[in-house]
């Protein structure tokens, strides 16, 4: 009964009057419709004083955000291009005017939003062959046990950019001016490094770069990748040691090779 006089909409206020009119003690009306005593007992004092069962008007500033407003920025959340600027100039438009500080602030006072929007997260673009064949991947080995994880090779390439471009939320420079901020210099192609590195659960192999213009074909990787980084590594014995000398693999022949 922790809902007090002025949370209750007119229609409950009605509904008690009439409940104890009807018959019903206070104490009982204040139980069904969830609220205190001394609510129900005010809600009578103003019925027979002959006042209205709305609310007085109050001191203070009124409140900016009406009923459409809150609706509105509800519905707003998870959808992309809906920043608290064009949230504002859309309620504006409408009729229903609500500064953007105030939108920020119900967010999240309200909504349990952080202080600011997040970033969306970029994910690559699957066909459906690819889910096909992913999903076949699992099911054949839905059965493994750790060990038979335990015996298998993840290799992979990837390329790292040595022109990365300055990240226009994070990268930020405080001045007077915009002249007062250096200039990057930036090529028109970005330079990248292609690297290729393999894993297994009990240690790493020695990262290979690849020469600048090289194809990466199946002759390079088999003469040179194959037989000059992963062979090597799995010929290893030391017990002990970095994850990149100490034995990769336990048995050869049980090694399963995903690349």
């Amino acid at each position: 009964m922790s809902e007090n006089q002025g949370e209750q909409s007119v229609d409950n206020r009605g509904q008690g009057m009439g409940m104890v009119l009807a018959g019903k003690t206070t104490r009982e009306v204040a139980k069904a419709l969830n609220v205190s005593h001394s609510t129900i007992v005010k809600w009578m004092k103003k019925h027979n004083n002959g006042e209205t069962l709305c609310d007085k008007p109050r001191p203070g500033r009124p409140k900016v955000m009406d009923r459409i407003s809150k609706m509105v920025v509800r519905k707003s959340l998870t959808k992309k291009r809906q920043s608290t600027g064009k949230l504002s100039a859309r309620l504006t438009a409408a009729g229903h005017p609500v500064p953007r500080s105030t939108i920020q602030r119900y967010m999240m006072k309200e909504l349990g939003c952080r202080d600011r929007a997040f970033v969306q997260r970029k994910i690559p673009k699957i066909t459906e062959k690819q889910k096909d064949d992913r999903l076949k991947f699992c099911l054949e080995r839905r059965h493994w046990k750790e060990e038979d994880g335990s015996k298998v090779i993840w290799s992979d390439e990837s390329p790292f950019e040595l022109d990365s471009s300055p990240n226009r939320q994070n990268d930020v420079i405080w001045a007077h001016t915009p002249a007062e901020v250096p200039r990057q210099e930036k090529s028109k192609f970005s330079r990248k490094l292609m690297v290729w590195g393999a894993m297994s659960a009990t240690g790493l192999s020695e990262l290979h770069v690849v020469p600048n213009q090289t194809s990466l074909n199946a002759e390079y990787y088999h003469g040179i990748i194959l037989n000059e980084y992963l062979l090597p590594a799995l010929n290893r014995t030391a017990e002990a040691g970095p994850p990149t000398q100490q034995k990769f693999h336990h048995t050869m022949s049980e090694s399963i090779f995903f690349a």
